[in-house]
């Protein structure tokens, strides 16, 4: 109960009295109750605060008989498999030797273990949905029983691994996904009132408009995004959504000021980070035509066509 201090209170006053040899106790201890529960009030405001900081969105929960095909495909599949790949350099992998069940998965990164998927989802839970829509889909496909490899000699069959592997999402044109990222991002950026973060969200959405234009150009370089688009953006995503939330219930914590400006940084670090993709898109054709170049001059000049020094007053 909110006002539960005062029993307390009473208490010694029913105890002790109002004067006598213990009176002069009396109101020290009422003032220390009183601090006492000024404390416990505010740290009770903080845990809720960051509890709601981290909960922005919920997390998605398997139907029993969903749970059941997942079980069943990944337990049958980590028998021949040490690691299940996922999204982009995301794995998983059973915590124990054996399958048991969701909760002893751990999330692996690059081959290091980020922690448990439920403590991933905890953080992350637009991520860990769409990692149960891909576990879904994986369950639903055909799978054959393989052999385990046992020979330190044996080559890896790359289409077979590749065979395995759920399909994070249906083929669509780049400039599509692009589209949907930025269209999340500014239906997000509408309740935003910090000008400083808009303006940097506005940055973003024209960034991603130019990549997308950029990898119609050169398909060849596609894969430069995949990060991007798998892992970085879902993420930011996830940041703004509970930004969003908190700001509507306490925009007025010193935390959330700090909060501010920490995603004020974000936002200029991953548009930095999308300036560097969008830069190297081109890289290989820039030098292949610089190639090019020297070629010709040299030829020109092999063949007797150019005099020495007709460049000389041409401007760098």
């Amino acid at each position: 109960m909110r006002n539960s201090w005062i029993f307390p209170v009473l208490f010694f006053m029913i105890i002790f009295g109002f004067g006598g040899i213990f009176s002069g106790l009396l109101f020290p201890l009422i003032i220390f109750f009183i601090i006492y529960k000024s404390v416990t009030k505010n740290n009770e405001e903080r845990q809720t605060i960051r509890r709601r900081s981290s909960s922005g969105q919920s997390r998605t929960r398997l139907s029993g008989r969903q749970s059941d095909l997942v079980n069943e495909a990944l337990s049958r599949y980590f028998r021949t498999h040490e690691k299940l790949p996922l999204l982009e350099e995301i794995s998983l992998r059973p915590e124990k030797a054996e399958y048991t069940g969701l909760r002893n998965l751990v999330l692996l990164k690059d081959d290091d273990c980020i922690g448990t998927l439920d403590e991933f989802g905890e953080r992350y839970p637009r991520l860990y949905n769409e990692i149960l829509r891909l576990l879904v889909e994986f369950a639903k496909q055909p799978q054959t029983e393989e052999k385990p490899q046992t020979t330190a000699d044996q080559k890896p069959e790359v289409p077979a691994e590749e065979a395995d592997l759920p399909q994070a999402e249906p083929a669509q044109p780049e400039l599509d996904r692009a589209e949907a990222y930025i269209e999340k991002i500014n239906a997000l950026n509408t309740e935003i009132a910090n000008e400083s973060i808009t303006n940097g969200l506005y940055q973003t959405c024209a960034l991603l408009k130019h990549l997308a234009i950029a990898e119609e150009k050169f398909p060849e370089n596609k894969d430069k995004l995949d990060k991007l688009y798998q892992y970085y953006l879902p993420i930011l995503l996830d940041i703004l959504e509970n930004y969003k939330n908190i700001g509507q219930s306490a925009s007025n914590h010193e935390d959330f000021h700090e909060a501010e400006d920490r995603l004020n940084k974000t936002i200029i670090l991953i548009n930095e980070a999308m300036k560097t993709i969008s830069a190297t898109m081109a890289e290989d054709d820039l030098m292949s035509l610089s190639a090019d170049m020297t070629t010709l001059e040299a030829l020109l000049k092999k063949d007797g066509l150019v005099q020495e020094g007709t460049l000389s007053g041409v401007r760098k």
